[in-house]
């Protein structure tokens, strides 16, 4: 008979004894903790944290924390921020500045500023100390302080103010009144 190289298995012969139960075990899940050969002269186990600053006030570029921070990201101002593609309708009661990017249809009081982005549309009636209109606003506008209508800025309606400033282009139309008028009346004022 030949043979290919091959050993041929005879079923009368006795099976070697493999012991299969080590090959399967699993690792230890700490290996190497106990060991006292891993850890040479006794030296305790130290390992390294590396350190993360919790603030980047060292960073060149950075600035650290309230420098050079824009005031609508100070954490002490209640400020709202309606995005582009956002609908907002309610009363608004505790916001420090409004910021106006979307379509809100709300009541705004005792605030401080307002900001009406070129794609933002504000209808309904807002109080507040400054407005900056670059954007649509219908309604009752009562500005304590300075309403400043930029170029691409539309305001109808009831508006009193305490100073007003309106650059060219920006529309006012509808009821206008400064608060400084005599006996809070309004007095005529033509369409820009």
């Amino acid at each position: 008979m030949a043979t290919t190289g091959e050993k041929k298995v005879d079923a009368s012969e006795p099976k070697p004894d493999i012991d299969d139960s080590k090959e399967h075990q699993t690792p230890p899940l700490k290996p190497f903790i106990k060991s006292e050969s891993r850890n040479p002269g006794g030296l305790k186990d130290q390992r390294v944290q590396p350190t993360i600053p919790r603030h980047f006030g060292g960073v060149p570029g950075i600035p650290r924390y309230g420098e050079g921070v824009p005031a609508r990201f100070d954490d002490k101002s209640n400020c709202l921020t309606v995005g582009e593609n956002i609908s907002l309708s309610g009363e608004i009661t505790s916001c420090d500045k409004l910021i106006v990017e979307g379509n809100v249809k709300v009541n705004l009081t005792n605030a401080e500023i307002i900001e009406i982005s070129s794609s933002g549309i504000f209808k309904g009636s807002a109080k507040v100390e400054t407005a900056q209109i670059n954007g649509y606003f219908e309604g009752k506008l009562e500005v304590k302080g300075v309403l400043r209508i930029q170029k691409e800025g539309r305001v109808s309606g009831s508006v009193r103010y305490g100073k007003i400033v309106i650059e060219s282009g920006g529309e006012i139309s509808g009821d206008m009144a400064s608060f400084d008028s005599p006996n809070g009346s309004a007095k005529p004022s033509d369409k820009n």
